[in-house]
């Protein structure tokens, strides 16, 4: 058991926080990734019709993760520490 300076145990992490904590984390993570693609979706920015389409299904993808079946059910353990991995940005993104 972990112990303070004082010599006192601390009391383990509660998984539930860290589960918590975890999937705010993927939140901001996914909100920045939603804000660093908006110049893509402008007018003017320079891409095909079809790359402007892979833009916003990647987009819409961001914002269905939370509602995804493996992401709702994911469970805090010693081997599963993260949740799934957010879909993959279309090539020319990258």
């Amino acid at each position: 058991m972990l112990k303070n300076r004082m010599n006192i145990p601390l009391k383990p992490p509660n998984i539930d926080v860290i589960q918590k904590d975890n999937i705010e984390f993927k939140r901001n993570e996914r909100n920045q990734l939603l804000q660093k693609t908006d110049k893509y979706i402008l007018p003017d920015f320079p891409l095909t019709d079809e790359q402007k389409e892979e833009v916003k299904l990647y987009r819409q993808a961001l914002r269905d993760y939370f509602d995804r079946d493996d992401v709702i059910n994911w469970v805090f353990t010693f081997e599963n520490q993260h949740p799934p991995d957010f879909p993959p940005k279309p090539e020319f993104m990258k």
